[in-house]
């Protein structure tokens, strides 16, 4: 692999990473600010997401005026500045204020990696590097997420202290990425175009808030149930992006066997996963059920992560190859938009969903995800895809 194509595909490390990488130290961050309401500390996940949403919008003008490159560098900047300041606080609102700066970062970064595929690489190679931008994505998960599980049993603090690694792919980008512009200036929103690829934008939207009910819950509910330790949990969690890193690595070659079926076998990981998570146990015999329920808990990581490593490259793929050239910087900037707000709409509809049917148990958080995943299994058959002849 060129440096070219290592540098854009770097740029997918830093963008999933933006919310997730702490999510080993929520449980812990819920116990020091116990006196916040608990959607509160799932915010500190969340926030990112609605910043990137107005970002992303920022970035479709932006990337009209100003090249990748120095795009790319802005956001760089913002990522780490928001991502380890909160180190250095202990005011739930200052943390919240940082991680919006980082969720701004992330905004710019997120559809520029999606975007330099569709403008430097052929449609041909674009199916197998939008897998590899998936693969990716979960290996920055399953590397952050470890790393942070166990900064986060020294302290939920220090578990902020990961996003230093993107000073590492800041020197790459630097050094490698290209001056080119993302966009035609004088091309407007093609309606046309969205009327094609808006149902892969509704597939996106949920598969993120699936996959953030995952992130957002399993921390606090693990904790709460005293089953593994704060460090376990992030091994635990990075191996469902294990999971999804090698589904995506190999997902051009899964598209091309099962073809059109690939739109809902993803959806259908998710709905097993998610039956997987809720089940819960009597306390009798506790000894017995904690094993039991870890062993669950791993298969049901195996499917959520392979879930994940479907969809996302599938829907990111056909938007790309879907697109008109001269619109995809837009298109992927609304896809990033819809991306992101099922990552911040995720705990909202789960407090709705709780409320709504007067659900206590913790676990009832993935009966309603698993409710969600049988919705998207449903949406996707009526989803039109397109096969690329190469």
């Amino acid at each position: 692999m060129n440096m070219l194509k290592l540098s854009v595909l770097s740029i997918s490390l830093a963008t999933v990473t933006s919310g997730a990488a702490v999510s080993p130290a929520l449980g812990l961050i819920a116990k020091y600010f116990s006196n916040e309401a608990e959607i509160m500390i799932k915010l500190i996940i969340t926030i990112p997401s609605i910043m990137i949403i107005f970002t992303s919008f920022i970035f479709a003008k932006l990337s009209k005026i100003i090249n990748a490159k120095y795009i790319a560098m802005i956001g760089f900047c913002l990522f780490l500045v928001g991502g380890v300041f909160p180190y250095f606080l202990n005011n739930i609102y200052l943390i919240l204020i940082s991680r919006a700066i980082l969720g701004i970062g992330a905004g710019f970064l997120t559809p520029l990696s999606v975007s330099l595929i569709g403008i430097l690489f052929e449609k041909h190679e674009q199916v197998k590097l939008m897998s590899l931008s998936g693969m990716c994505n979960q290996l920055g998960a399953v590397i952050t997420v470890s790393i942070s599980g166990f900064l986060a049993s020294l302290s939920w603090q220090f578990s902020f202290l990961i996003y230093f690694f993107v000073i590492f792919i800041f020197l790459l980008n630097i050094i490698y990425l290209p001056k080119v512009m993302l966009s035609n200036t004088h091309k407007e929103l093609d309606k046309r175009n969205l009327k094609i690829i808006y149902p892969f934008y509704i597939s996106l939207f949920l598969t993120q808030v699936l996959f953030f009910n995952f992130t957002n819950n399993f921390s606090i509910i693990y904790e709460k149930e005293k089953l593994i330790n704060p460090s376990f949990i992030g091994i635990l969690m990075g191996s469902s992006g294990i999971c999804g890193a090698f589904v995506s690595f190999k997902f051009s070659k899964l598209f091309s066997i099962v073809k059109e079926k690939i739109r809902y076998i993803g959806a259908l990981g998710f709905l097993i996963a998610f039956l997987l998570f809720s089940i819960r146990f009597s306390e009798n015999y506790y000894v017995f059920n904690l094993n039991l329920m870890l062993i669950i808990g791993i298969i049901a990581c195996f499917f959520n992560g392979s879930a994940v490593g479907i969809l996302m490259p599938f829907a990111f793929s056909q938007i790309s190859i879907k697109s008109k050239k001269s619109a995809l910087s837009t298109n992927m900037a609304i896809a990033s938009a819809c991306v992101f707000s099922g990552q911040f709409c995720s705990p909202f509809i789960d407090e709705i969903f709780m409320h709504l049917f007067n659900l206590h148990h913790p676990r009832d958080a993935f009966l309603i995800a698993a409710l969600i995943a049988l919705c998207l299994f449903i949406y996707n058959f009526r989803v039109k895809i397109k096969l690329n002849s190469k």
